[in-house]
């Protein structure tokens, strides 16, 4: 089986308040993340299946949604993106979580591969 989307980054002119209105209209749990200015919400209590939101800035306008593809070998994805042609950002290790790397497609598409901290 593939690469499965572990995470789903939804951009927002006030994150808090979209957070909020998902969690009404479809009983997601959220957590604040002042300090990131992040609100994340879960849909089940399952692993994975979860959504972040993030305030609309550097050129990502609310409305903007970001597909995150689980990765075990971030190096080795990110090596086989440039050989098919993907436009590839630089790495990121966010501390706890893990590493993310933006890409788009050859379309255009932007979507994130992210290699977690704790496997699984």
């Amino acid at each position: 089986m593939g690469q499965a989307i572990i995470h789903t980054e939804i951009y927002a002119s006030d994150h808090e308040k979209l957070g909020a209105w998902y969690a009404k209209v479809f009983g997601w749990k959220l957590q604040s993340f002042p300090d990131m200015n992040y609100t994340t919400g879960s849909m089940s209590d399952d692993a994975g299946g979860g959504v972040g939101f993030n305030d609309a800035k550097n050129g990502m306008p609310p409305g903007q949604i970001v597909p995150y593809i689980y990765s075990g070998q971030i190096e080795a994805d990110v090596a086989r993106l440039a050989e098919n042609g993907a436009e590839i950002n630089e790495i990121m290790e966010i501390p706890g979580v893990g590493k993310m790397c933006h890409f788009k497609d050859p379309d255009g598409n932007l979507l994130a591969l992210m290699q977690p901290a704790m496997p699984g």
